[in-house]
């Protein structure tokens, strides 16, 4: 199947993000680097009013992507990142577990009663959609948050969320102004993806002008990688300002 880039979609079928009703790291390129980097460096900066996004490598030795994390909370990210499924726990401040729930292959369902449990909790899950391909694939990794899981930030009012994937940590705090709504978080969200494809999307169509097919999948492979991680630094940025 060819390539396709309309400004809407990096490939003809576009593959459904993990979460809630989701989408695939280690991809060494020096741009995604920059681009873990960055998150990571806004996260530690200590801006008062900027939504703090971290994705750090997966380590069991070092776990806490932030400080005051509690651990039973991480051991709980260790124990799910190797499934195949996804599970979702929440906990309330001191780590003590609220609520946990195994789902399906790439979503697990909440009940509104479930999202009233978890209000100013910290939410984690796995996103295993990494797993599938190899070990040298750009999306071996696992990918930062889709919209499913942004919406649910906000309908839980999280004080944090997380994810566990093959190779990293993600996590995103509640800025100090609240979440924005609904409405809002969809107009941040739309106008991210549309800045993010503005930049993946032309490489693919360049590679695809010329018939170079191979390197034109393999940029899709790469902007599939990419594109949640890039969009995740936008909502911060929009978010905090």
């Amino acid at each position: 199947m060819g390539v396709r880039v309309d400004g809407q979609t990096y490939n003809p079928v576009v593959e459904p993000a993990e979460g809630w009703n989701r989408q695939p790291l280690a991809d060494r390129s020096e741009a995604r680097q920059q681009t873990i980097q960055r998150v990571i460096d806004r996260s530690s900066a200590g801006i008062a009013d900027m939504i703090r996004v971290a994705i750090a490598p997966f380590s069991e030795e070092q776990p806490a992507t932030y400080n005051g994390t509690p651990v039973s909370v991480l051991e709980l990210e260790n124990r799910i990142r190797p499934q195949r499924f996804e599970s979702a726990a929440v906990f309330n401040e001191d780590g003590a577990q609220i609520l946990f729930k195994d789902g399906a292959q790439y979503e697990v369902d909440f009940t509104w009663g479930e999202i009233a449990q978890m209000q100013g909790g910290i939410l984690t899950h796995n996103h295993p959609r990494g797993w599938e391909v190899s070990p040298e694939h750009p999306g071996r990794g696992g990918n930062s948050f889709s919209r499913e899981d942004w919406d649910m930030a906000v309908a839980g009012n999280l004080a944090e969320m997380r994810a566990v994937s093959p190779g990293w940590r993600h996590a995103v705090k509640k800025p100090n102004g609240g979440w924005p709504s609904e409405a809002e978080l969809k107009r941040i969200l739309d106008r991210a993806e549309r800045e993010v494809r503005a930049i993946l999307g032309p490489p693919i169509a360049a590679a695809q002008g010329r018939g170079d097919t191979a390197l034109a999948q393999q940029l899709v492979d790469e902007a599939n990688a990419r594109h949640w991680h890039e969009v995740a630094l936008r909502v911060s940025q929009e978010i905090g300002s």
